[in-house]
């Protein structure tokens, strides 16, 4: 089996991290882990790039070469560095319950006609409190009362209307923000994480590709794959005779 390169190495930890990050929604200790990790990593990919680009080519990698960058890319770079000097990544959990398109106990107007008309409407519930070390949520989504009762029994469960799908995410806590991560985009709010991974990782994957192939453009003879052959005999490897003549 060939050894992986360092790029390849740490592009493959990106990979899964990646998918560990939506695997982990609902386990906050793990899902901050994965997401810190995904953080340096995405930095760690240009560092290995420089460090091999220059041995097997000889020349400069400069990651400004790649037209690809996004925002949400910067805004990881940015994190990281925060996250370097002192400031270290906390979460807040929030989760998106969606809910039938009915009235519900609490409404002081009637429904918009947006949500009648799409069948559903959503509640938002926030975490103010940072549990950066908690195994499960803190916060949780509700069955809610009806405006208008359908049945005598006020404990009847259908005079309540219950979440039909949830959607847990993270967001950045404002002192990361407030730090200027968010700079130059137009996120300017609550900033979540997973938007930010499921954002930069198609153009992290872009960005290995256009490595890969200026890599191979590039390589001195002696990093070429058909450099050493085997020889007629069989036996261990020779220079191919073509990199001896210079005909290449």
């Amino acid at each position: 089996m060939e050894r992986p390169s360092k790029t390849e190495l740490v592009f493959v930890d990106i990979e899964r991290l990646y998918t560990e990050i939506n695997q982990y929604r609902r386990r906050p200790r793990l899902f901050r882990s994965a997401f810190e990790m995904y953080v340096y990593k995405s930095q760690q990919l240009t560092e290995a790039m420089r460090s091999e680009y220059k041995l097997m080519t000889g020349a400069k990698w400069n990651a400004s070469v790649f037209s690809g960058w996004n925002e949400f890319t910067q805004a990881l770079k940015k994190i990281r560095n925060a996250a370097t000097h002192g400031c270290p990544i906390v979460l807040n959990e929030s989760i998106l319950g969606v809910y039938p398109a009915v009235e519900l106990l609490n409404d002081e107007e009637p429904l918009i006609d947006r949500f009648r008309n799409n069948g559903y409407r959503v509640i938002y519930t926030h975490s103010f409190i940072a549990a950066p070390f908690s195994e499960t949520l803190s916060i949780q989504s509700y069955s809610i009362p009806l405006k208008h009762r359908l049945f005598e029994n006020p404990e009847d469960s259908r005079n309540y209307a219950a979440p039909v799908k949830e959607y847990i995410f993270y967001n950045l806590k404002w002192d990361l923000l407030e730090l200027g991560v968010m700079k130059g985009t137009a996120h300017h709010g609550q900033v979540d994480a997973i938007k930010l991974v499921l954002r930069s990782f198609p153009a992290l994957k872009k960005y290995m590709i256009f490595y890969r192939e200026e890599l191979a453009k590039n390589l001195t003879d002696g990093f070429k794959p058909d450099y050493f052959i085997r020889p007629a005999s069989g036996l261990g490897w020779v220079v191919n005779p073509r990199y001896l003549t210079g005909k290449v």
